[in-house]
């Protein structure tokens, strides 16, 4: 079995909020960014980072309000526009220009988030 090396970084969400993200994989390899399904956790997808880690460069990370990211600055800030704000911002932060080759990988409102 592949170690994993998940270290815990921080970037600056849409509303200010601190947000956690991961990354493994291929240092300088096509990106591929997951987002899970609402409540889900980096440890749901193990099993196809593995798989996927020595050919792309990934990128997993925490909702606002869950894990190692903090809440919404904002009473209404947990809906789907408001974490796709935040994968916006993510990206940003990453320097990954969506639309050249990155390929985004999600699990029930982690689709919805991405698309």
């Amino acid at each position: 079995m592949v170690e994993l090396a998940l270290k815990r970084q921080f970037c600056t969400g849409a509303d200010g909020n601190r947000l956690a993200y991961y990354a493994c994989g291929l240092a300088h390899g096509r990106p591929l960014v997951i987002s899970a399904g609402l409540g889900g956790g980096t440890t749901a997808w193990l099993p196809l980072i593995r798989h996927w880690q020595g050919r792309y460069r990934i990128y997993l990370w925490d909702y606002r309000g869950l894990y190692g990211s903090e809440a919404s600055a904002h009473r209404g800030g947990y809906g789907v526009a408001s974490h796709a704000a935040d994968l916006a911002a993510l990206l940003q932060h990453l320097g990954i220009d969506a639309s050249s080759g990155t390929v985004f990988m999600g699990w029930s409102m982690g689709v919805q988030v991405s698309l």
